[in-house]
């Protein structure tokens, strides 16, 4: 079984809002300011280039880019 990163629970707990169809710009800002304080945007926006699959890094880097 598998199991929630706290990574992501700590985001989950810096969103105060829940997205519905009335505050997209609100909600947006709130989880890249929360994706920056955990160093996860890179993920979303390609700055973040994989290390090789044969680096042990890799398999690290690799479930990051999976929360993200």
């Amino acid at each position: 079984m598998m199991t929630i990163c706290p990574q992501w629970n700590a985001i989950a707990s810096l969103i105060s809002i829940k997205l519905d169809e009335n505050n997209y710009l609100l909600w947006k800002s709130q989880l890249r300011s929360a994706r920056s304080s955990k160093d996860l945007l890179r993920y979303v926006d390609d700055s973040s280039t994989p290390p090789l699959e044969i680096n042990p890094e890799y398999i690290k880097w690799n479930q990051s880019d999976q929360i993200a």
